[in-house]
């Protein structure tokens, strides 16, 4: 697909979407689960991408922190998630709190 990166999915067979992956340009994304319950501001749906398309997507298509997060904050969020990307062309991390209703991104 244009634009697209070689990347390889850590999972399990028949995995469609991302747990863990990285792409040859140095993007990795990795996934925890979201259960702070005391955020009553956090919401989950189950139309719009799931959110395991939307993390193989970043690594499909980003190469660099910035496209990671402009991705993230335009796609059509589904559930609450923990998730970390590591980006060997920008040298850093970024964390983020991802949820239908928004997305929190923390670095180190």
């Amino acid at each position: 697909e244009e634009g697209s990166n070689t990347f390889a999915n850590i999972g399990y067979l028949g995995l469609i979407g991302v747990l863990t992956a990285m792409s040859k340009t140095g993007i990795s994304a990795g996934e925890k689960v979201y259960y702070d319950i005391s955020d009553a501001g956090a919401k989950k749906t189950y139309k719009g991408q799931p959110w395991g398309w939307v993390l193989r997507d970043t690594v499909q298509f980003s190469n660099n922190l910035a496209d990671v997060e402009q991705m993230l904050n335009s796609a059509h969020r589904t559930m609450m998630i923990h998730t970390g990307w590591g980006s060997a062309p920008d040298n850093s991390f970024r964390g983020a709190d991802y949820t239908k209703n928004w997305v929190k991104f923390y670095d180190d």
